[in-house]
């Protein structure tokens, strides 16, 4: 789990180009708005610590139709901005979903939900590239009770501390490995509430735990192909080394809390699973 790269660029320049875009009427819509889609940008970039005290929004039809066709309604302008969004993001993570690391990139979610605050449907900062999956399990979910609940990928400074860890049991000589957060020292309390919360709405440990069989599918697939190669001289230390040595080519990509990397770990560690490949 690690930060997403923001887009270094201005705002309300990515607004303008959109806008500029679209038809007659849709385009003078927005024109005699700006100035107030101008006063909630800032709100939200330079007031993101109190963001989760935002007033509901005060856009009605057609601003509001208008401000969400900015995102909805394709144009070279849009597609242009989401493009420069994923292509600013290390090879890695401009292929997968940074909300639970396991499944393919596929859509954008907004952070503040556009349905509820429609003026921040392309704003760069409330855009995260994320999976269908997580897009619909998070949907409007962002806060709760006056406080945020859902980890902001650009704001939100995620420690490169380990507070995932994993549980490795067998039944009849199959492994399995159940996941569970722990607070540790390093991790600040303020992220860590956010993530608790993050992770039961994505139920990302049972998800994590579910995927955990196609990771061993892999493995098995790995190791044959390296016998292949080194047939018996292969032993179970080098098994657990190649095991160790994937993990922590993983972090390096996807830091200390990927859950692939903490499933090797417990892997790498067991006599009995090394013995079973």
């Amino acid at each position: 789990m690690r930060n997403l790269n923001y887009l270094n660029s201005i705002e309300i320049d990515e607004f303008d180009l959109i806008k500029d875009s679209k038809h007659l009427a849709t385009r003078q819509n927005l024109e005699n708005i700006r100035h107030r889609v101008i006063n909630r940008y800032n709100a939200y970039l330079n007031g993101f610590d109190t963001i989760h005290g935002m007033v509901n929004s005060t856009f009605i039809d057609p601003e509001k139709s208008n401000l969400q066709g900015c995102y909805t309604i394709k144009t070279i302008a849009r597609d242009n901005f989401l493009g420069r969004i994923i292509n600013n993001q290390t090879d890695e993570f401009k292929q997968i979903c940074p909300y639970c690391l396991i499944l393919p990139r596929t859509t954008f979610d907004h952070y503040v939900p556009e349905e509820d605050y429609p003026v921040f449907s392309v704003l760069g900062k409330n855009l995260i590239p994320s999976c269908t999956t997580c897009n619909g399990k998070k949907l409007t979910y962002w806060r709760n009770g006056g406080a945020r609940t859902i980890i902001h990928f650009y704001n939100d400074i995620i420690p490169n501390i380990q507070f995932i860890f994993g549980n490795l049991t067998f039944n009849q000589n199959l492994p399995s490995i159940t996941f569970r957060l722990r607070r540790g020292p390093g991790i600040p309390l303020r992220f860590y509430s956010i993530a608790r919360l993050h992770f039961t709405r994505l139920e990302l440990l049972e998800r994590y735990s579910e995927s955990v069989a196609s990771l061993l599918g892999d493995i098995t697939v790995d190791i044959d192909a390296v016998r292949l190669v080194f047939g018996n001289a292969l032993t179970p230390q080098a098994i657990a080394d190649i095991l160790l040595n994937k993990s922590n080519r993983l972090k390096q990509l996807y830091g200390n809390n990927y859950w692939k990397s903490i499933a090797l770990d417990l892997l790498a560690n067991s006599q009995q699973y090394i013995n079973s490949l």
